[in-house]
C-alpha cells in the first residue's frame, strides 16, 4: 500500500468531516418478515451517527451508465467512517438525515490506489 493511498483517505475523511453534516444510518438486527401481520420485526434498532456531504438531488440523466430516477439523492462518506458497520449491510439500509428518512439503494466504493477512500450512495426517499 502506498503512501499516498493513506493520505487521500485521509484526506477524505477530513474533507468531509469539516464541510459535512451529521447523518444516522440506522442499522436494524436480525429483521424478520411477518407475513401474517404484515409487517417486519427486528432487535432493537442500532444507531451510527456518521459525518457525510448533504443528500444531493439528481436530476434525470445518464450518470456513468447508470440511469438515475428522479427522487434519487447522492451522498458522501468517508470510508473510515462506516468500519463499524458490515459493508453487506449497507445496501437498503435506513439513512436519517435532517429529519428526512432515506433508503440507500446503490453503494459506490470510490478508491485510492488498493485503499478504499469514500463511500458514493444513491439514495432514495
Amino acid at each position: 500500500m502506498a503512501t499516498l493511498d493513506t493520505q487521500l483517505r485521509e484526506a477524505a475523511l477530513k474533507l468531509i468531516d469539516d464541510l459535512g453534516k451529521i447523518g444516522t444510518f440506522v442499522e436494524r438486527p436480525n429483521l424478520v418478515a411477518v407475513p401474517s401481520q404484515g409487517k417486519t420485526t427486528s432487535d432493537p434498532e442500532v444507531l451510527h451517527s456518521v459525518k457525510m456531504s448533504p443528500p444531493d438531488d439528481y436530476v434525470d440523466q445518464y450518470a456513468a451508465g447508470d440511469v438515475i430516477q428522479e427522487g434519487q439523492f447522492k451522498t458522501f462518506v468517508a470510508a473510515s467512517a462506516l468500519e463499524a458497520i458490515p459493508l453487506t449491510l449497507i445496501k437498503g439500509m435506513e439513512i436519517r438525515f435532517d429529519g428526512t428518512s432515506f433508503t440507500i439503494t446503490t453503494i459506490k466504493k470510490l478508491y485510492s490506489g488498493e485503499l478504499i477512500a469514500a463511500f458514493e450512495l444513491i439514495l432514495e426517499q
